[in-house]
């Protein structure tokens, strides 16, 4: 018989079993005489053993609440699809490969769940699913063209969502999706293998959705399809460790969303306001919030490595600073011109010689004056003749080991890396395995520090190597022990998603004598064109309250000839320079990243 410590009843229908409690059972099937209560509102089933759900779960046609997270499930059963008044459906930690019915008729179409890739601006329009023979390309193809020449200049491209028929991904006869519920508010499917997100409309049937939760953190999601914009309601999407690479346009039509989480995924390039709902784009000062709040607008998105904007310095402190730096950015923004060029290396490999060359300060430095910790300084290329569009902050490090643990404390992601390293008459067996060392050590260092970054080799002393064939032996050896670093961390990426550094030539170091003018152009010529190629560089737009208070902290110390501020005297070039009291620790961090 039943256990009565597996029923609570609600005060005022004592004859009704509202709810039944058999998680942490050992269960390996559901009780039989559980599908015989059908005034049951809530049934937990979590922490068991259960592989699959019996026909008769359609029986509980009262049933609001389904919890069957850490079971084996691997498909859902049809009758599941017709409880109606079903509310909240939780099924984390199964081995669920999608939310449709296990059985959709046969024979019929089997367009559904994620597109495949397909060119810009198609891709945002139409998706399938792998390469079906029966999907109608010519038809869908001239849709998308005759749609989009009406869009251009109107900005209505994003507005083309899932009311055009023709461009709809079409779903199996019979086939139903558990987000066709209508009753349905949340559902979490949190860790489980899903691959893609079926949201298409049943053919014939509008759209009735009224999900406001939607969970799937931790599955192998690679798309948010264009149809995610039929779940009108929907006010927390959360798809944080997927393998998410770009946003729909369509998602900007989620009225209602405060709360996206993509943080742990493969996010690229720049995400603006523009990609966003508006909810999510609004200055937190704005909406008067605080931003501990539970309730606060929120855009999670840290743990992207290869997403340039918003930076690492502003994802990293949660989600509600994204969205009062998006929304800062849209409303009154500039572009960032100043890049930090690193320059390291071992000790007496030529560093400091190299960048008074470039900044047009030939000579040798003296044994006497060698870099201690690490030399900042400026250097502005633009001059009458030549306009860049691009200045420097150059941090010099000192190469003796000494320094080395150091160095890493002042790694950023807005950087140009040069690392510098010097021939050698003698390039004997010896020379050559301390030469592999110092590569691995520097390239090592950069890459666990700033996945991703941007790195120049350049190779002084070549005056001390008169023959060529021998620096170009020099030069092919450091080459390849670069190469074969990088080919490491692409393996290594595979599985992580962490970029490997961009490296100029494939690792080929620029010759440079300190002493010969024409060298020293070759090098900023490639250093420059290189710096404003990176991801880096080209990030888009910052707040233009950051930008006044990072000239106002230069001015000062420039002007006072100070070498540091109080925190008082920060807060307030931070005031004048109209950055709101919760945005300071934001933009401090942002600096930083400015170096």
């Amino acid at each position: 018989g039943e256990p009565d410590t597996t029923f609570s009843h609600i005060t005022g229908r004592p004859t009704a079993h509202w709810m039944v409690q058999l998680s942490t059972k050992g269960l390996d099937e559901v009780p039989g005489w559980v599908w015989a209560q059908n005034n049951i509102r809530v049934l937990k089933l979590t922490d068991n053993q259960i592989e699959h759900l019996p026909a008769a779960v359609g029986d509980l046609v009262q049933l609001r609440e389904l919890q069957l997270d850490r079971n084996h499930l691997r498909e859902l059963p049809d009758e599941l699809f017709t409880l109606e008044n079903l509310r909240i459906l939780s099924l984390n930690y199964n081995h669920l490969t999608d939310l449709t019915n296990a059985s959709p008729s046969a024979g019929s179409p089997n367009f559904f769940g994620s597109p495949g890739d397909m060119p810009s601006p198609a891709r945002s329009i139409v998706r399938r699913d792998g390469d079906s023979p029966n999907f109608q390309s010519a038809k869908v193809l001239s849709s998308i063209k005759a749609h989009s020449h009406m869009a251009q200049g109107a900005g209505m491209l994003r507005r083309i969502t899932s009311e055009t028929t023709p461009l709809r991904t079409m779903r199996p006869e019979g086939m139903v999706n558990i987000l066709d519920l209508p009753s349905l508010r949340e559902v979490s499917v949190n860790f489980n293998d899903l691959t893609h997100i079926d949201v298409v409309p049943r053919p014939g049937k509008p759209p009735q959705h009224h999900l406001r939760i939607f969970r799937a953190r931790g599955n192998r999601i690679k798309k948010i399809p264009y149809e995610i914009s039929v779940l009108k309601e929907l006010e927390v999407l959360d798809l944080a460790f997927n393998a998410i690479r770009d946003l729909p346009t369509q998602l900007a039509d989620l009225y209602v969303l405060t709360k996206l989480d993509l943080s742990n995924n493969h996010l690229e390039g720049k995400i603006t306001a523009a990609n966003l709902p508006h909810p999510l784009t609004q200055p937190i000062d704005i909406i008067k919030m605080d931003r501990t709040s539970p309730y606060c607008p929120s855009f999670e998105c840290d743990n992207n490595s290869a997403l340039t904007h918003p930076p690492p310095s502003v994802t990293s402190r949660g989600g509600a600073d994204v969205v009062s730096f998006l929304g800062q950015c849209r409303d009154s923004n500039e572009k960032l011109t100043e890049m930090s060029l690193i320059v390291l290396g071992d000790g007496e490999a030529g560093k400091t010689s190299c960048i008074k060359a470039l900044v047009g300060k030939r000579g040798k430095v003296d044994v006497n004056n060698r870099t201690i910790g690490i030399a900042r300084s400026d250097w502005d290329p633009n001059t009458s003749g030549n306009v860049y569009d691009i200045t420097f902050k150059i941090m010099d490090f000192a190469g003796q080991a000494v320094y080395s643990m150091m160095h890493q404390f002042f790694f950023i992601h807005r950087a140009v890396y040069m690392y510098v390293w010097a021939a050698t008459k003698e390039f004997d067996d010896e020379q050559q395995d301390m030469i592999a060392d110092q590569v691995r050590h520097w390239v090592d260092m950069i890459q666990l520090h700033v996945p991703g970054a941007s790195l120049l080799c350049v190779c002084t002393h070549i005056d001390q190597v008169p023959d060529v064939r021998d620096q170009d032996r020099q030069i092919d050896f450091v080459k390849d022990k670069i190469q074969q670093r990088i080919e490491t961390y692409k393996a290594a990426g595979t599985y992580s998603n962490i970029p490997p550094l961009k490296v100029l030539n494939d690792g080929e170091s620029i010759k440079v004598n300190c002493l010969d003018p024409k060298k020293i152009d070759i090098l900023r010529e490639q250093l420059i064109a290189f710096a404003k190629a990176s991801d880096a560089y080209t990030c888009g737009v910052v707040p233009n309250s950051f930008i006044s208070l990072s000239r106002a902290v230069k001015n000062k110390n420039t002007n006072d000839d100070c070498k540091y501020i109080s925190w008082s005297e920060y807060c307030e070039l931070a005031e004048a320079s109209k950055i709101k009291t919760e945005d300071l620790a934001m933009a401090t961090a942002f600096l930083h990243e400015l170096g």
